[in-house]
């Protein structure tokens, strides 16, 4: 699978506009949706999609269930993707931590493109805010910044403690949603999970994340690998708050 040439994302959009053909028989539910669709700044309707370093992220509304779901499509996969994401999709439920987590499955015959099946991710909508919009959003509110700084904590410990590692935590991979009155904080993109109990001394290191929020010893580190980012993040936090009250003083 490593060495399949995806197609572009124009060509995962124009087909993902046609959801009978392009879900047909491959995921009845997605097949009855269709994407979510935006007004770019011409007033034209276009698809809502994202683009990272091995996928595509389409935002897809379905009916039965009423839901929204992120529709990851790769632009580059490696061997063991389709491995990874059964255990992601197990362990993730059953885990300890699995409030941090969104409903997600991997589907090895996904998508129709031009006639040809691709895989897919697809992924509960995860709502809320990603980390860096929420900070600059609440950089006068200590409350809500404390409150993060709360349930980063929070989550760090949890996942340390059931022998979880991410794997790939920057700002654009954590959510956080406070409609409820608290801070409730999510977790996207599984392309470098790891578990403890399962993966035991090795870490699949094919897939890395952006190197400026990874710890140079990262592999060695394993379990540990989220701590460099939790820290750093930590310290982030207080020296928003701090460096905006001085300004404003």
């Amino acid at each position: 699978m490593a060495n399949v040439v995806y197609p572009s994302i124009s060509k995962y959009c124009s087909s993902i506009r046609h959801p009978q053909i392009a879900f047909n028989k491959l995921d009845q539910i997605l097949a009855a949706g269709k994407p979510v669709e935006i007004k770019n700044s011409q007033g034209f309707q276009n698809v809502w999609s994202a683009a990272g370093g091995f996928a595509c992220v389409f935002k897809y509304e379905t009916f039965n269930p009423k839901k929204l779901w992120a529709v990851r499509c790769f632009q580059q996969s490696t061997s063991s993707v389709a491995s990874h994401y059964s255990k992601v999709s197990r362990l993730s439920k059953s885990s300890s931590c699995s409030s941090y987590f969104v409903e997600c499955s991997f589907l090895d015959r996904g998508i129709r493109v031009n006639g040809n099946l691709y895989p897919i991710v697809k992924m509960e909508w995860a709502e809320g805010k990603d980390l860096k919009s929420f900070i600059r959003d609440n950089l006068n509110n200590k409350n809500k910044l404390d409150s993060l700084a709360q349930a980063w904590v929070k989550l760090s410990k949890d996942l340390f403690d059931a022998g979880i590692a991410h794997g790939d935590l920057q700002h654009g991979n954590i959510t956080i949603d406070d409609s409820s009155g608290s801070v409730n904080l999510k977790l996207i993109d599984y392309d470098s999970l790891y578990f403890a109990s399962v993966d035991g001394n090795s870490i699949d290191d094919e897939i890395k994340g952006l190197p400026g929020y990874q710890h140079p010893l990262r592999e060695q580190l394993k379990k540990h690998s989220n701590r460099f980012f939790f820290a750093t993040g930590y310290l982030s936090f207080d020296y928003c708050y701090c460096r905006k009250t001085s300004t404003m003083e």
